[in-house]
């Protein structure tokens, strides 16, 4: 990511609003037409909106200003929204958590159920509610109270305190150690 620069339009559109973001990776190719247009229904009357994948429907969609960015890292982009809205995948859980921005989380298979539960556990994210827009629109309402601000910011300064890799290594040479004897 050092070496990454921003498009300028990016930057131009990042120095209006603070944007919401909504994006769903790859597995964007399998969300039906009618989630997305429940999703951008609910959308409709938020403030901007910065989308990755599956924007071009949201946008087409929606009645108002989008951006649509591929391959932006979320490292970069997420300390520059109000919101993340995402399908909870580990990574962009993760990238949301540690960025100390609310989330509203849309799963819909694998791991995304387990940290949309996690992630609204530490009060960072509503609770899942389902696919309906005004589902969606309730958990987005979620995203500016200032406890769910609060929550998220806690969550992004004790994710930073941690030291993952150390705490990795010390696992492994304790495991190691252990084999040994």
């Amino acid at each position: 990511m050092d070496s990454w620069q921003p498009p300028p339009d990016l930057l131009d559109f990042l120095n209006g609003e603070v944007p919401i973001y909504a994006g769903f990776g790859s597995p964007s190719a399998v969300l039906r037409r009618k989630a997305l247009t429940k999703l951008s229904n609910a959308l409709a009357a938020a403030a901007w909106c910065s989308c990755q994948a599956g924007a071009a429907l949201i946008a087409r969609c929606c009645r108002r200003t989008f951006f649509i960015a591929r391959d932006v890292p979320h490292e970069w982009l997420f300390p520059r929204v109000s919101l993340a809205i995402h399908n909870g995948g580990a990574g962009t859980a993760h990238a949301a958590a540690r960025a100390g921005v609310p989330q509203v989380i849309l799963p819909f298979g694998v791991n995304q159920f387990f940290w949309a539960s996690r992630v609204a556990a530490r009060g960072a994210a509503p609770r899942f509610s389902g696919w309906g827009a005004a589902a969606i629109a309730k958990m987005i309402a979620f995203a500016p109270l200032d406890s769910t601000r609060r929550n998220a910011q806690e969550l992004g300064q004790a994710m930073a305190r941690e030291d993952g890799v150390g705490t990795a290594v010390s696992s492994r040479q304790l495991w190691i150690a252990d084999a040994e004897m």
